[in-house]
């Protein structure tokens, strides 16, 4: 169910999953909001309330993942800032 959002349709893509599985899915055009700016981003969507972001988001990033801690930090590089 897509929640009630200024969607414009963007087509049908291609996504390669775990053990080379293929999907298409409905993708629409959506801007959002990541790290305090507006992003012009590509969504689908599925029966789970869970986001799932892609990495191209983070380019500007570091990401770092503590599985021990189970805690996840995103932080903006200093190439970034220029």
């Amino acid at each position: 169910m897509k929640p009630d959002l200024e969607l414009v349709d963007a087509g049908i893509v291609e996504s390669t999953l775990a053990a080379d599985q293929i999907i298409y899915e409905q993708c629409y055009r959506l801007n959002v909001e990541f790290d305090a700016k507006m992003i012009d981003a590509i969504v689908t969507f599925s029966g789970s309330e869970i986001i799932l972001l892609g990495t191209k988001m983070l380019l500007q990033h570091r990401l770092e993942i503590d599985f021990p801690a189970r805690t996840l930090r995103i932080e903006r590089t200093e190439s970034a800032n220029g």
